[in-house]
């Protein structure tokens, strides 16, 4: 039950983490903004890697 629901929750995080970075880029939050889409891209990675991994 729990990894299921970690698998829809973990795309979803990705995507606000993308979202707010670019937004927090826009308001000029530059520092703030670029630790979002770092944390967007690490999410992204252990997502897909876990995949690889299986």
């Amino acid at each position: 039950m729990l990894q299921t629901i970690l698998t829809y929750c973990q795309p979803l995080t990705v995507i606000v983490f993308v979202v707010s970075g670019i937004v927090s880029l826009l308001l000029g939050l530059k520092v703030q903004g670029a630790i979002n889409l770092c944390l967007a891209v690490t999410n992204l990675f252990i997502f897909y890697g876990a995949k690889f991994l299986r």
